[in-house]
């Protein structure tokens, strides 16, 4: 994983949900995935929510003036949440996504002070390389452990 230290790039903070939506509409439609209007609606209630409460922070990497990539993030008095990016694929080589997300995590750290950053997951090989590229250390939440006979009302 390579540290950006490019003086192109700029963070700042801001409260403009609809930009982080479109940054992640992008994200994900080059992945060929679609935001449905009932996630539209879930990503700015949970985030204007928790920006007008307090416990989150959303962040711009600007490239050269232009926002690139955008983070937000929640968190409590245990840790940070990374919970929603996004980036333009025209900005994707910039190291935008990889600035923005280390000034998140030392945000955590350095100001908040708090004692953990979570990825929420690391379940899909194009998303999970990256960010094991932060030297995570991957956490079991939860086991399951069932037989296929035990299930009621499957075919």
């Amino acid at each position: 994983l390579e540290y950006v230290r490019g003086a192109n790039l700029a963070i700042e903070e801001t409260q403009d949900v609809e930009l982080l939506y479109n940054l992640q509409k992008q994200t994900l439609a080059r992945q060929g995935i679609e935001i449905s209007d009932t996630e539209k609606r879930l990503i700015f209630s949970i985030s204007k929510g928790a920006l007008e409460k307090g416990f989150g922070r959303l962040t711009l990497c600007k490239v050269d003036g232009v926002p690139a990539s955008a983070y937000l993030i929640l968190f409590d008095n245990k840790r940070g949440y990374a919970l929603l990016n996004g980036n333009d694929p025209e900005y994707r080589a910039s190291g935008s996504g990889t600035k923005i997300t280390l000034e998140n995590m030392f945000y955590i750290k350095n100001e908040k002070r708090l004692g953990g950053y979570d990825f929420l997951g690391c379940n899909s090989p194009a998303r999970g390389d990256y960010k094991a590229g932060f030297n995570i250390q991957l956490l079991q939440h939860f086991r399951t452990n069932y037989k296929a006979e035990d299930l009621q009302g499957r075919s």
